[in-house]
């Protein structure tokens, strides 16, 4: 996550802040991939099933792709790439636990009940658009990259 934050603020900033953030690039891209390597490697072969090699695959690929299109200087590619990473994890854990969630609870037993399900379902319905709509919007006000040149007292 701390290296996707920093191609974040690669992407959105310039001048003296964008190059900052590119000095802590290579060492959290190294850990990145050492650790989250190592953990996605051990998750895989001990709770893994043979379609989550694709998951582990991509979050491999999206490292290593960010840790590229940063060199290249291709802010937005490196923070889809490490986009892919994340959401990669996250199907690879969930795909290893399936169907269980701890040790003694499966997905049907944590399950809410129907009329439950339905009431958030409407109200899913009823409020995602407008959060969808916001978000949006503040994504057009801050499209543009941020420069602020250093304060020197």
């Amino acid at each position: 996550f701390a290296l996707h934050g920093l191609t974040f603020i690669r992407l959105k900033t310039a001048g003296v802040l964008r190059e900052e953030a590119q000095r802590f690039i290579a060492p959290l891209a190294v850990g990145s991939i050492g650790f989250g390597g190592v953990f996605a490697l051990w998750t895989q072969l001990g709770y893994g099933k043979a379609w989550t090699w694709v998951p582990l695959a991509l979050a491999v690929a999206g490292l290593l792709g960010a840790v590229a299109a940063t060199v290249a200087q291709r802010d937005g590619w490196a923070f889809s790439a490490t986009a892919l990473a994340i959401v990669s994890v996250v199907v690879l854990g969930f795909g290893a636990m399936f169907p269980m969630l701890w040790t003694d609870l499966d997905i049907w037993q944590a399950a809410s009940n129907p009329y439950t399900l339905k009431v958030m379902t409407w109200a899913a319905v009823i409020v995602t658009p407008f959060v969808l709509l916001y978000q949006g919007y503040t994504y057009w006000i801050f499209r543009r990259r941020i420069v602020a040149e250093p304060v020197h007292l």
